[in-house]
């Protein structure tokens, strides 16, 4: 980033040297002031420490002084980004022995506050000195979890406290250690007492390795969500503990770690080998269980349905294969046998949800590693009540109690409002819209019952229908004399379908988990669809309650944020260590961000698919096919896509190129479930909300940038390609190496609307021009015809050229100048190196007005001549020669000038 310095012709001030975001700025400063001041385009000083050294050596030597002042901008402290910036020169400028302070004339934490250069043009002077130490301890960055630290008032009612979330803890320190330590490390750490261990080690340190150096004295439980197909071979050696399933088939087109076929959950209508529709057939994997269905039917309907995993199981007493099934495989059944066996290994791999209850299993010598839980562990559990479920719930309630039915009529009716008007909003109602309107009902209630269970939930729980209630008594057949064996299994088997019947008509058990967190008793998210389908999301306390039985607990997530985690299994702070290998940024690896895309969702129009489509041809292109394509699920022509793809596997570390496409957003809807599950509805803040989900996206984007496994092949030169405008100024605080370039520098095809026709115009004007050596008889609607557009849309698009004739003129320089020897030619910019080409990309950051003053300026210093001789020179800017020429024409064409630039003085 190149660095200005002004010395103004009165020089007042000689006893410290001014500091100035911006390159006019100081300019202005230097001379309303009577000082000499340094300036860097976005205030980004440290992206150019040699140069900026080397000003402040020459000036601190002519004016004899180590003393800076540095004029920060207004709202400098608020703006995070800022901050962060300004802290990193100050932190520079100590290192190399300046004396460095803050002028603060109320600015700091002020939006509408002046700049200095406006408040010296006021007529203002006057202002105050801040010590660097005091600015740096303004704000604390070392915990995210800062953000979110809410008091909830009803902390007492619930089951878990947020004792780990509380503001006066500062972020708490890091165990490091060294390559091959890592079992060491966990093991002298579970000596010591600690029972949650937290490795944050960087993607591709080798966490799961664990899973081979660790010996348990009972049992080790690998956790993963790809346990059934895992990502590394050392989870593949060890057993897997089978799921309730109705077959599974292999998927030969994706391979384990182990050179195994996937497997998936059976599509007895497809083949897995060719995905062709035929008739209906075996799977390749047997059934384990016919009732799985009817298991994750009650798991969405709220009830419990693995409250025991043995005999006593209520759906597992109605199966007519209830016995065998404890005792052997076979199609059909075998699950409880299959899992009896998984059960006594020493390690298995296994998903969260099949981990055994701790009320039926003794965890006190069990050792779990967590694989990525931010996508293993399931955070809420959510509940869908359809109106069918919502009349259904109620009538019970009204048959049995009427008296409680009563005290529920005025909810029933809001709600009933409500199913109405979320049918008529695309999105639904949210959470708070669904609080606001529900309101009301409670102020309808008497005084005395408003507060203290006002809804009668204790009454509620003693008759609401249970699972055991739904299941139909089985007869012990040996137990009864043999003539009557026949009818008795009829019997049973009477009971059976009349039982699973009884399964799958039974309502949601919605109602008790609504009441408890609209009241406040517990924390959660309500929302209606427009569907007219109420969901009630809670906390999932399952694992929470699991781990806090075994003897250690060691996460293993490169991205995830421990104070969340902390809150969300309610971790003790005392028992619980964070820990990280020691690793240096890679340098072999490079982020080129490719923008001009916007966030790059899902929902994407025809023209943003074909813009896509160019850079990937392109980029396929220039690397010769060493390059994988990354985007949303069911894009075309992609290796892979977010959320899957983007973590835990291995299978791209011999890719030497990574195309990421689109903002990798979560589910919106998900996770502010979460945030209200983990914070109250009481303590929403959108500004923190949105820090909090914005968090998710870098962690993908970072997960992501580890499949290329850079830290392990130090020796051979990676990119990553990132195609989305989301700021990827984290990753530069990291350490990365992130250059920025827009998609119509990749290829004239993949610009906006704008840069193409510009494009489109100078690719006919230099046709013409090699065909009649001149521009003169080209005409404004021989190019319309050509580009496909109206005389009218190109006159608009170049107005801010001047017009037509201006800009034909300059075409015909820049043309002109492409024929010439650029060798021999020598201009002020010589000595400049390849990075002050990211200058002009940070122009192209301002506002238009402001950006153009800025090109003009640098025009006006060093002549047309000079300043395209730098722009166009090979050995500064690294594409090819017409891709330059459409950079420079986007420069020109991408602002509209108005009235406060002529832009022939621009030009000439």
């Amino acid at each position: 980033m190149p660095i200005t310095c002004v010395t103004p012709a009165e020089l007042l001030h000689t006893d410290f040297i001014g500091l100035a975001e911006g390159i006019l700025k100081p300019i202005v400063i230097g001379e309303l002031f009577g000082v000499t001041c340094i300036g860097a385009s976005g205030g980004n000083f440290s992206s150019s420490p040699k140069q900026l050294k080397e000003y402040l050596s020459i000036v601190s030597s002519q004016q004899n002084t180590k003393r800076i002042v540095y004029f920060v901008d207004a709202n400098a402290v608020n703006n995070d980004q800022v901050y962060r910036r300004d802290c990193k020169t100050l932190q520079l400028l100590l290192d190399w022995g300046f004396e460095v302070k803050i002028a603060d004339w109320g600015q700091l934490y002020d939006r509408s506050a002046l700049d200095f250069d406006e408040y010296l043009a006021e007529g203002n002077n006057s202002y105050n000195l801040i010590s660097s130490e005091d600015y740096l301890s303004l704000k604390d960055f070392q915990s995210f979890a800062d953000l979110f630290k809410p008091v909830v008032h009803f902390l007492s009612k619930k089951p878990f406290s947020s004792k780990g979330f509380d503001r006066t803890r500062r972020s708490q320190s890091i165990y490091k250690f060294k390559r091959g330590d890592r079992a060491k490390t966990v093991l002298n750490l579970i000596e010591k007492g600690y029972q949650n261990i937290i490795d944050i080690s960087s993607t591709g340190t080798g966490k799961s390795t664990l899973i081979e150096q660790i010996e348990p004295e009972d049992k080790l439980f690998y956790v993963s969500s790809a346990h059934r197909n895992p990502t590394t071979a050392a989870a593949e050696r060890i057993f897997d503990m089978p799921v309730r399933h109705d077959g599974l088939d292999f998927d030969y087109k994706r391979k384990t770690p182990l050179g195994n076929p996937y497997q998936v959950y059976s599509n007895k209508n497809r083949d897995p080998a060719t995905a062709d529709h035929v008739s209906v057939r075996e799977p390749d994997i047997p059934s384990l269980c016919k009732s799985a269905d009817i298991f994750n039917s009650m798991r969405s309907k709220g009830y419990q349905p693995d409250i025991s995993n043995g005999s006593l199981n209520p759906i597992c007493n109605a199966c007519p294969k209830n016995i065998s099934c404890a005792n052997k495989i076979e199609n059909g059944s075998g699950y409880r046998c299959a899992r009896k066996i998984a059960l006594k290994q020493k390690k298995l791999r296994i998903s969260a949800e099949s981990l055994p209850n701790p009320q039926e299993f003794n965890y006190t010598n069990v050792i779990l590693l967590v694989d990525e839980p931010s996508v293993t562990l399931r955070w809420t559990t959510k509940i869908s009540c359809t109106l069918t479920d919502f009349d259904r719930a109620l009538t019970e309630v009204e048959m049995r109690d009427k008296e409680l039915y009563d005290l529920l009529f005025p909810i029933k009716l809001s709600l009933y409002n409500l199913f109405k008007d979320a049918k008529q909003k695309p999105y639904g109602l949210g959470d708070s819209e669904v609080r606001k309107a529900l309101g009301s009902a409670r102020e309808d209630l008497p005084e005395t019952r408003r507060y203290a269970d006002p809804f009668g939930i204790a009454r509620l729980e003693t008759i609401v229908t249970k699972l055991p209630d739904l299941i139909e008594a089985q007869i012990d057949v040996k137990s009864v004399e043999k003539k009557w064996r026949t009818h008795a299994s009829a019997a049973n088997q009477a009971a059976s379908t009349q039982t699973f019947e009884n399964l799958q008509n039974i309502h949601s058990n919605w109602l008790i988990p609504f009441l408890k967190v609209w009241c406040g008793i517990k924390n959660g998210a309500l929302r209606i669809t427009n569907r007219q389908v109420l969901t009630v999301a809670t906390l999932n306390t399952r694992f929470a309650e699991i781990a806090s039985s075994a003897k250690a607990v060691i996460y293993l997530d490169a991205t995830i944020d421990p104070e969340l985690l902390k809150t969300a299994l309610n971790l003790d702070p005392d028992t619980t260590a964070i820990i990280k290998q020691t690793t240096e940024i890679p340098k072999n690896l490079e982020i080129i961000q490719v923008t001009g895309f916007k966030k790059c969702l899902r929902e994407r129009s025809d023209n943003l698919k074909q813009r896509i489509e160019a850079v990937k041809a392109k980029l396929a292109a220039v690397h010769s096919g060493d390059v994988v394509f990354l985007d949303y699920k069911n894009m075309e022509n992609i290796h892979g896509h977010w959320f899957n793809h983007s973590r835990g596997t291995n299978e791209w570390q011999e890719i030497a190129n990574l195309v990421a496409i689109g903002t990798p957003n979560l589910n919106l809807g998900e996770i502010k479930n979460l945030y209200l599950c983990l914070y109250g509805a009481d303590n929403y803040d959108e500004k923190r909300f949105n820090s909090f989900y914005e968090r998710f996206t870098r962690q993908e984007i970072i997960q992501a940038i580890g499949r290329l496994r850079a830290g392990n092949r130090r020796d051979r030169q990676l990119k990553f390609y990132f195609l989305s405008d989301f700021d990827l100024g984290f990753l530069s605080e990291m350490g990365y190496r992130v250059k920025s370039v827009n998609s119509f520098e990749i290829t004239p095809d993949a610009g906006d609307k704008t840069q193409v026709k510009t494009w489109g115009l100078i690719t006919i004007a230099k046709t013409w021009f090699e065909a009649h050596g001149s521009l003169a008889k080209l005409t404004q609607k021989k190019v319309s015809g050509a580009i496909g557009c109206t005389q009218g849309y190109v006159s608009r698009l170049l107005q801010s050229l001047g017009g037509w004739k201006e800009f034909k003129v300059q075409v015909e320089k820049l043309l002109l100048f492409l024929q010439r020897d650029l060798n021999n030619k020598s201009n002020i910019f010589d000595e400049l190196e390849n990075q002050e080409l990211n200058y002009f990309r940070e122009i192209l950051k301002l506002p238009p007005i402001e950006a153009v003053k800025e090109i003009v300026d640098i025009i006006r210093n060093c002549g047309w001549d000079n300043f395209l001789n730098y722009l166009l020179s090979e050995d500064v800017i690294e594409v090819e020669r017409p891709q330059i020429l459409g950079l420079v024409a986007a420069i020109f064409t991408s602002f509209s000038l108005g009235s406060e630039i002529n832009s022939r003085e621009l030009l000439c």
